[in-house]
C-alpha cells in the first residue's frame, strides 16, 4: 500500500492501453544493425517501465499485442515470425521481471533503492532478447550462436545498458508525478535517441564499407595480390579465436 511504484490493478487499465500505444509507435521505427538483419527499438525503455509500474505479466501483455500490432498488421511479417517475436517478448519480460522482483524492486520505497533492481533487469533483459534471436539464427544458418551474438549485439551493450536502462527509469518517475501525459511527452526525446542511435549504427556500417572499399581497391591494383587482404583477415581472426 505503501509502495512508491505499485502495480496495475483493476482500476487503472486506461493507463496500460495508453502505453499499448506509446510501446507500438516505438515499435514501428527499428533500427537495423550492420552487417545483420537482426534490429533493435527504443520500446525497451518502455519495457522496463512498463514492468516497474504494472508488473512483468502486464508488461509482457503489452509488448505481445504490439509485437503482434506492427508485425503482422504493419511490417506484414510472416505468422511464424510473428509467433517467435511475441513468445521471445514475453519470455524475455517475464525472465527480466522476475530478476526485477528477487532484487527487491518490487519493494523500493525511493528511486535510489531501484538502482540495482533496474541495473539487473536491465542486463537480464538484454541477455535473453540477444541470445533468443542469436539461437535462432544459429540454427537457421548453422552457425555459431556464440559468435552471431558477439558479432551483432555485443558491441551494443553499453548503449543498452547506459542509455535505455536510465531512459526506463526516467519514464517510471515522469509516469509518477504526471501521469500518462507526461509519458506521452517524452516520446519526442525517446524518439531523438532513437535517431541518435539510428546515426551511430549508420556511421558505423559506413566505416566497415569504407575499409571494405579501400581494402578492394589496394587488392585491385595488383592481380598477383588479389584477395590477400581478405586472407590475411581470415587467418587473423582464426588466430585470435
Amino acid at each position: 500500500a505503501g509502495r512508491t511504484f505499485p502495480t496495475a490493478s483493476a482500476q487503472s487499465w486506461i493507463p496500460v492501453f495508453w502505453w499499448l500505444g506509446f510501446a507500438t509507435i516505438a515499435e514501428l521505427s527499428p533500427i537495423m544493425l550492420p552487417g545483420s538483419r537482426a534490429y533493435i527499438t527504443v520500446s525497451s525503455a518502455l519495457d522496463y517501465a512498463a514492468i516497474v509500474v504494472f508488473g512483468p505479466v502486464v508488461a509482457a501483455m503489452i509488448a505481445a499485442v504490439s509485437s503482434v500490432l506492427t508485425s503482422l498488421v504493419f511490417s506484414r511479417q510472416s505468422p511464424h515470425k510473428v509467433l517467435f517475436n511475441v513468445c521471445l517478448f514475453v519470455v524475455t519480460i517475464m525472465a527480466a521481471g522476475f530478476v526485477f522482483n528477487l532484487t527487491g524492486g518490487r519493494d523500493a520505497a525511493s528511486v535510489g533503492e531501484l538502482v540495482l533492481p533496474l541495473a539487473a533487469m536491465g542486463v537480464t533483459y538484454f541477455l535473453v532478447d540477444t541470445f533468443g534471436v542469436s539461437l535462432v539464427v544459429a540454427l537457421h544458418e548453422r552457425g555459431n550462436a556464440w559468435r552471431i551474438w558477439q558479432s551483432t549485439y555485443l558491441w551494443t551493450t553499453l548503449t543498452h545498458l547506459v542509455g535505455f536502462v536510465p531512459l526506463g527509469a526516467i519514464i517510471v518517475v515522469i509516469y509518477r508525478e504526471i501521469g500518462i501525459p507526461g509519458v506521452a511527452l517524452f516520446l519526442v526525446p525517446l524518439l531523438l535517441a532513437r535517431y541518435s542511435f539510428k546515426l551511430y549504427t549508420d556511421m558505423r556500417q559506413v566505416h566497415i564499407d569504407t575499409v571494405r572499399a579501400l581494402t578492394s581497391t589496394i587488392d585491385a591494383s595488383d592481380p598477383f595480390t588479389r584477395g590477400h587482404s581478405e586472407r590475411v583477415t581470415e587467418y587473423s581472426v582464426a588466430l585470435a579465436r
